[in-house]
């Protein structure tokens, strides 16, 4: 193989691990939003915005609902894994999913430092093909 050959094989590496790359960023820009709302809905529930007479939309599945009455929420379900399932009060549900926010804004943003990196590199590349 001469270099030329070598150039362009790491070129469709380093492409294909941007594309993976790009790949996690759009899953982890969509489980973000996923707890952004997760976030407000719990705020309004913690901060009785949401009474227990006001009526709300249910997810069952992607694109359906059920409208239904708010009951006292006092208490969440959160899976943990494993199928084991923990009864936590709403406000400590609350903190969990904000530092699981946390955690994905970091992820994100390490991902864009390699992202960055990787195009970096593949504009090098470019300029020896």
């Amino acid at each position: 193989m001469d270099e030329k050959q070598i150039a362009m094989q790491e070129y469709k590496e380093l492409s294909e691990k941007l594309e993976s790359l790009e790949r996690e960023v759009e899953y982890i820009a969509v489980q973000t939003n996923e707890i952004k709302k997760a976030i407000a809905f719990l705020e309004d529930v913690c901060n009785n915005e949401i009474t227990e007479d006001s009526e709300i939309l249910f997810p069952v599945a992607s694109g359906i609902f059920i409208r239904t009455k708010k009951a006292a929420v006092k208490e969440t379900l959160i899976n943990i894994g494993g199928n084991i399932i923990l009864k936590k009060p709403a406000s400590e549900t609350l903190e969990i999913l904000r530092k699981r926010l946390s955690e994905f804004k970091e992820y994100e943003k390490n991902l864009s430092y390699v992202s960055n990196d990787l195009i970096n590199k593949l504009n090098e590349f470019r300029g020896k093909l």
